[in-house]
């Protein structure tokens, strides 16, 4: 079985595809930074390199997979963020008709059953239901609101212990580890048995909120450190600083306001991962703050 992974150097598609080559899989590697994937070309995975939004180049490097894992990646830089969204989407239709690959995993999102208010989340779960039209195998992983993502926050914890988000801090995510996510992608792709549409629903082992969260880190880090919500104007302002665009944060201002009012929400009980967030604070946002000084 050969297997194409579209995103080998993130923090889902390197751990993956460690795990697979350990299984004795076949990889063909999509990536922009061959340089990255040299381990991974080492060990005899196929590299390939070029664009995601290079429809041609997409096709021509997945030709020969018998199985697909596909994440969008996102690009906050972007002046049409759901245009792009719809962009990558078709160029994954594209490889997956033309090369007729049987089995395709998607990487995507909590709250992709809903069809509107989820901001991002909507393109994923476009894709979902474009893949659903083709004549592969489908697998649709859901996780929840990943722990890394506050690694975004490491500049603002160094300086003055403090996050700055705008949500409300009392409001609890299941969070969840993208080690964990990888585990389980990579356990689903080793099964040999794929029903045509299976969902599989993920969430870290306790919900966590912002407030938690931020006393967490402090813990583990040795200094006070506090979460504040800011309102859209301030979010804005602060993305706009590292490139982010307003199409971008417009779309993820939606998504915080799905999960504010409870609308984002898993469609079945998840499966619960094992990495907890204490253990994350100390031992994934310790280190990079100390990197820091």
């Amino acid at each position: 079985m050969t297997i194409a992974i579209n995103t080998p150097n993130g923090n889902i598609g390197h751990p993956l595809a460690l795990q697979l080559l350990d299984a004795g899989q076949k990889l063909i590697l999509l990536t922009r930074s061959p340089d990255k994937t040299k381990s991974l070309a080492d060990r005899a995975a196929t590299v390939h390199e070029g664009d995601l939004l290079d429809e041609a180049f997409v096709v021509h490097a997945t030709k020969g997979a018998d199985v697909l894992f596909w994440l969008s990646p996102a690009d906050p830089r972007v002046t049409d963020f759901r245009g792009y969204q719809d962009n990558i989407a078709q160029i994954c239709i594209k490889a997956v008709t033309t090369n007729k690959i049987s089995h395709v995993m998607t990487l995507s999102s909590v709250g992709a059953q809903l069809t509107e208010g989820t901001g991002p989340i909507l393109g994923l779960g476009i894709l979902e239901r474009m893949l659903d039209k083709t004549d592969s195998k489908l697998t649709h992983v859901r996780p929840n609101y990943f722990m890394e993502n506050l690694l975004q926050s490491l500049d603002t914890i160094a300086a003055n212990g403090m996050i700055y988000l705008p949500f409300p801090g009392s409001i609890p995510f299941d969070m969840i580890a993208t080690p964990d996510i990888a585990k389980a992608c990579g356990e689903r792709l080793l099964e040999e048995n794929w029903d045509k549409r299976t969902i599989i629903e993920l969430a870290g082992p306790k919900s966590v909120s912002h407030d938690s969260a931020a006393a967490t880190i402090g813990k583990a880090i040795g200094k006070e450190v506090q979460y504040i919500e800011i309102d859209d104007a301030d979010f804005k302002a602060a993305m706009a600083k590292y490139g982010v665009s307003d199409s971008a944060s417009d779309v993820f201002l939606e998504m915080y306001d799905g999960f504010k009012k409870g609308t984002i929400r898993h469609e079945t009980t998840p499966q619960r991962t094992s990495t907890t967030f204490e253990w994350f604070a100390t031992n994934v946002i310790k280190p990079a703050i100390a990197s820091m000084r």
